[in-house]
């Protein structure tokens, strides 16, 4: 071998591991760039190195975002060569490609097949090196996208978290903003808005230093998606349109169809249909190019809203076939479909109230149970509570009181445990304010008025809109309850165990409210199917929560939602005393006072009481 030989290897070899690098890297441009600098004839494996070559250059292609080309290509290079123990690492990377172009593309089942394949050839590989860590990472990010557009919240939350450190300890600074981004969209979709914003500026700021317009753009979609939910509509219009520019720009089209999707969305909110309609023609235009069912319900959907918002006779009734053919369709986006079945919802109702025929109204509760499950199934917290408000409200419609004040209950508990606190404190106000308004309904169900008008005093228009937005709770102006006194009892034989007075303007007669309740418990064993329950009497509410074997029981004027909290807290302090807890059990049983135990309770309740006002 000539000294030029020698050294056109040398050349060739460091180029090669540099070219490996810069996929580890996510560095896909410069990748591409020095393969066209190889001179694979001096290459130590030529036939080897060309075919690893020949895989870079299609997962390249992919991360472009030319999926379609992408796929052709890795079709055609595993019909030639598919023995997979001879081109083990090769045939790894097409799959990875395929899985990417597919999750992409809204091809779930087919990119969740390619990723399991992928799965089981990585396990026969030495997952310590820096490529197959990247390889794994891979397969972990395209798993997340794979659950995020079925709607598996919980668990893309989980898979991103597992991709993210294993891109930070290789310093792929680029797959890491997008694992960031990811988490960040995940959060948006359940309601965590703030949460989502945070981690989509991290992803930001990590774009904008290393200069990578892809993950920029995305970035600024997401931004532009949170600030629309929090009801800034020039803000969010303004960082769509700073997306929309960049992936026109490097013509990254199934995002700029994303992007152009909720761009028509902000602008009916905004009342600009002329401009929405712009979009629409860009959407139309991509949708035509492209073969991907995901794309095509974004588009017919958003059609579909720009539609509904003309609100002409015949411009309703397209509306209502397309978001009818959406939800007949398997699920893309999740997001997609729920926004379907609210819009078909809001349509009926509106139909409804015009005739003031109720005859659908079945149709509108097979609508919230489909959203329900979907919402429940796919770890939504935000949108399941919201649904369960929803179905409240149409209970109200229908005159069923007491199942709209399960049903808010229902919603209050999830939220709460949930974390969404915002959330679990308006509905907390909207039980209130039903209670407030029980001799209302006890009028309008007795004088018979008209479905339009129990509509609106339900308010269920203002529900949909706001659900279709995911929009988060408005902080409220926190106000507190006023404590009058707090009881504990046997929640079956009812009977008191502490009790705790406030004020004496008010008193509870104990015998009175444990006699009530021993009634309805021996009546039936569903009326503590549910942990908490609420009842006005007089100006007072009365708060019971269920803690088998004990019922607390707080009376108090004000907001329920602090009240709450209160006696939450005292059950809390109760629980992790397991003498106390004992002692209390054994009053139950024995059915004799404990006069110390009485004393530390109401010791505790005071404390409790103190500390939060």
């Amino acid at each position: 071998m000539s000294m030029r030989e020698k050294f056109q290897k040398v050349r060739n070899d460091k180029l090669f591991d540099e070219i490996k690098e810069h996929m580890i890297m996510g560095q896909f441009k410069d990748a591409l760039e020095k393969i066209d600098l190889l001179d694979l004839q001096y290459h130590s494996d030529a036939e080897k190195a060309k075919l690893r070559i020949k895989a870079w250059e299609i997962m390249c292609i992919t991360r472009q975002g030319k999926y379609q080309e992408g796929l052709q290509l890795a079709d055609e290079f595993l019909q030639s060569y598919n023995d997979e123990e001879l081109y083990k690492e090769p045939i790894l990377d097409i799959i990875i490609a395929k899985s990417y172009s597919f999750s992409a593309l809204g091809k779930i089942d087919e990119g969740l097949e390619m990723c399991r394949k992928a799965e089981e050839i990585l396990k026969n590989l030495d997952l310590t090196t820096r490529e197959n860590r990247a390889r794994l990472a891979s397969v972990l990010t395209i798993q997340g996208l794979n659950a995020l557009h079925q709607g598996d919240l919980d668990l893309a939350i989980e898979i991103y978290s597992q991709s993210y450190p294993i891109l930070d300890e290789l310093g792929n600074k680029k797959s890491a903003a997008a694992a960031l981004h990811n988490i960040g969209s995940t959060y948006r979709v359940m309601g965590y808005l703030d949460r989502a914003l945070e981690y989509v500026e991290m992803s930001r700021a990590i774009s904008e230093e290393i200069g990578y317009t892809p993950n920029l753009a995305g970035a600024y979609t997401t931004t532009g998606i949170i600030l629309y939910q929090k009801g800034r509509l020039k803000e969010a219009a303004d960082s769509l349109e700073k997306s929309l520019d960049m992936f026109g720009e490097i013509g990254h089209k199934v995002y700029l169809a994303r992007g152009l999707y909720y761009a028509v969305i902000i602008e009916v909110a905004q009342k600009n249909l002329e401009r929405a309609e712009e979009y629409l023609f860009q959407m139309a235009s991509i949708n035509d190019e492209l073969e991907s069912l995901l794309i095509s319900q974004h588009y017919r959907v958003a059609k579909a809203i720009w539609l509904k918002a003309k609100a002409d006779p015949v411009s309703l009734q397209q509306a209502q076939e397309l978001f009818d053919c959406v939800v007949d369709e398997k699920i893309t986006f999740f997001e997609v479909t729920f926004q379907s079945l609210l819009s078909l919802s809001d349509l009926l109702i509106d139909q409804m109230k015009r005739s003031e025929s109720e005859k659908d109204i079945a149709i509108i509760k097979e609508y919230t149970e489909i959203a329900l499950e979907l919402a429940t199934s796919q770890g939504s917290h935000w949108l399941e509570a919201e649904t369960y408000c929803l179905q409240a409200q149409i209970a109200l419609v229908e005159l069923e009181y007491e199942e709209a004040k399960k049903l808010l209950t229902k919603a209050q508990l999830i939220a709460d445990e949930r974390g969404l606190y915002q959330l679990a404190r308006r509905i907390s106000n909207e039980f209130d304010e039903l209670l407030r308004k029980e001799e209302r309904w006890t009028e309008i169900s007795k004088k018979g008025a008209t479905f339009s008008e129990r509509v609106e005093i339900a308010q269920i228009n203002e529900r949909v809109e706001r659900m279709a937005k995911i929009q988060e709770a408005v902080p409220l102006q926190e106000s507190k309850d006023q404590p009058i006194q707090f009881m504990l009892l046997s929640a079956h034989e009812g009977y008191c165990i502490v009790s705790k007075e406030f004020e004496t303007t008010f008193k509870v007669d104990e015998s009175l409210v444990s006699g009530f309740l021993s009634a309805i418990t021996s009546f039936s064993d569903e009326v503590f199917s549910l942990p908490l329950d609420r009842i006005k009497v007089g100006e007072f509410i009365l708060l019971f929560r269920a803690i088998v074997p004990f019922l607390f029981c707080y009376v108090f004027k004000g907001e329920s939602y602090s009240a709450l909290k209160k006696v939450e807290q005292i059950i809390e302090y109760i629980q992790q005393d397991e003498d106390l807890w004992s002692s209390l059990e054994d009053t139950i049983d024995t059915g004799k006072q404990n006069t110390l135990v009485n004393q530390q309770i109401q010791r505790m309740v005071t404390e409790v009481f103190q500390m939060t006002g």
